[in-house]
């Protein structure tokens, strides 16, 4: 699973989820599905209800939180296996 969060960017954040799931769509095998996330804590109780993702887009600057945490707490939530792109 790949998460993205993208504060404040909403139309780049859709620009993106599209070219992913175009790319998802011409490589079925690999199984992608993508979230998108405007805010940062819903990303987190997401995480809590699925589990941590397998890749991970963040912003470093976000509301209420830096994107440095949030890597952490998702690198901590997945055991260190989860590829974090800021």
């Amino acid at each position: 699973m790949l998460c993205m969060i993208c504060d404040d960017q909403k139309d780049e954040l859709e620009t993106v989820a599209k070219i992913v799931s175009e790319y998802a769509g011409e490589h079925p095998d690999l199984f992608l599905t993508t979230q998108c996330f405007t805010n940062p804590f819903d990303m987190l109780d997401e995480m809590d209800r699925s589990g941590a993702p397998d890749i991970a887009v963040l912003d470093i600057c976000m509301p209420g939180v830096l994107g440095t945490e949030v890597a952490r707490e998702i690198q901590r939530k997945s055991q260190d296996t989860a590829d974090i792109i800021f």
